[in-house]
């Protein structure tokens, strides 16, 4: 890349994008599993005195935990949404330079850099550097 010029890989970006879908499909599995071991232990502590002391602690915690563990799924999945909405832009973005390039170059005189349509350095529909 020279100087004052911006590049940017965009099937690359798309597929990171792509990737926090896959880690929000297993922080949901990974929610299910927590969920259903802590619901099969049960309150397993007792009603003696440490364990009195052990629910006042643990449960909120517990329930903390519980709340959250969805939205650590929904997080990562709007990521990578924006991640893969961020590349369709760049890729859309690039093109569009390109297509403002070629024609200053044709309203200057001087030969484009490709005819439109004909996908260039970066082919067709904006997949990005190669």
């Amino acid at each position: 890349m020279s100087q004052g010029t911006f590049g940017a890989d965009t099937d690359a970006i798309a597929k990171a994008g792509a990737s926090f879908s896959q880690l929000a499909d297993a922080a949901e599995r990974m929610a299910a599993v927590l969920r259903s071991q802590i619901t099969s232990v049960g309150e397993c502590w007792g009603d003696d005195q440490i364990g009195q002391q052990f629910a006042k602690d643990y449960l909120p915690a517990r329930a903390q935990v519980l709340e959250a563990l969805p939205g650590i799924a929904k997080v990562l999945r709007k990521t990578g949404d924006g991640v893969t909405l961020m590349s369709k832009g760049l890729a859309n973005g690039e093109e569009q330079a390109k297509l403002v390039s070629d024609l200053l170059s044709r309203v200057s005189g001087d030969a484009p850099a490709s005819q439109p349509g004909t996908g260039g350095q970066h082919g067709s529909g904006g997949g990005g550097r190669r």
